[in-house]
């Protein structure tokens, strides 16, 4: 039931998506004015492997460019949204387009969400976002695009983004519930330099080690393929399957034989909730990637090195 957020963060959501399957990074906070102390969000682009261990922020204002002030102890959490699939963006293919052809990535906009410090000078400001995430070509990275913010006089307060939690019952938001858990990434290297052709199914098995070994049963990982189907027209359909040796085999299927190479794209995440919480103790390996048209022919594919495999 952990679903409704502060109305203010909700009406951003309203706000930003419109942009977020074309990746655009905002170009002022919501809202655009805030006092010091208050909560302010941000859209910064369809980054890939943005987190807060990553990324850091500062206030810079206009009348003292020499003096930034940190706000990286103040941000909340740093998450994606996804638009509504049965929504226009989804229907309208140039704008998808945008974001997955130059990431190799499902299209997304990430969200950093901050609460300012007190004693920011009132005026007119940038935040400067720095990140080691990639993004897309079709815009500018995000260390490169300050987001407009002004101050405003007096004193603010964070909000603690309420939300009913049954009947009659209240709790407060808490946004690293949105942020990625520890995962393994799985992705081919994108832009290939090869012209793939388009495949009926993908194939991939891989070792996947972790700290509950052979024991570890079906539910203690979640696969989770990116859907990049809208731009591809796969009709994408994936299926896994997890053995008592750790070996997971990940089967992609594409009725319509429009399965792109890109879409072997991928997190491993382990389980992690109240009753067991199981990590990555190393690295997963691919053993093997096989390729298949439409009619169950094997066929030429990125090779198992054309893959990269992060922690994040």
């Amino acid at each position: 039931m952990k679903t409704k957020h502060s109305a203010t963060i909700f009406s951003f959501v309203a706000c930003i998506l419109a942009m977020a399957i074309s990746g655009c990074i905002s170009l002022k906070t919501f809202p655009q004015a805030a006092r010091a102390g208050d909560t302010v969000a941000l859209a910064v682009g369809s980054a890939d492997g943005m987190a807060r261990v990553n990324t850091t922020a500062v206030f810079v204002p206009d009348s003292a460019t020499n003096s930034p002030i940190n706000l990286t102890p103040g941000i909340r959490g740093v998450f994606r949204l996804y638009a509504d699939k049965a929504s226009a963006i989804y229907t309208s293919t140039n704008i998808v387009h945008y974001v997955t052809d130059t990431s190799g990535h499902e299209p997304w906009v990430t969200v950093m969400v901050v609460d300012l410090p007190q004693g920011l000078p009132a005026g007119p400001g940038k935040v400067h976002v720095t990140t080691t995430a990639t993004f897309p070509t079709i815009g500018s990275h995000i260390n490169n695009r300050p987001i407009s913010l002004e101050i405003l006089p007096g004193t603010g307060v964070a909000s603690d983004l309420p939300y009913e939690f049954g009947v009659g019952t209240s709790m407060s938001g808490d946004l690293t519930q949105l942020e990625a858990l520890p995962h393994a990434q799985v992705m081919p290297v994108f832009p290939s330099g090869t012209t793939w052709p388009t495949y009926g199914a993908i194939e991939m098995k891989m070792y996947v080690p972790t700290s509950a070994g052979t024991a570890l049963g079906p539910a203690g990982l979640r696969v989770v393929v990116d859907d990049m189907s809208a731009v591809t027209l796969s009709s994408l359909i994936s299926t896994s399957r997890l053995d008592s040796n750790q070996n997971l085999t990940l089967m992609l299927l594409s009725p319509t034989g429009r399965l792109r190479y890109y879409e072997s794209r991928f997190s491993i995440v382990p389980r992690n909730d109240g009753d067991q919480v199981i990590s990555l103790i190393g690295t997963p390996t691919i053993l093997s990637v096989r390729y298949f048209d439409i009619n169950g022919n094997e066929v030429a594919g990125p090779a198992a090195s054309d893959f990269v495999v992060q922690l994040r």
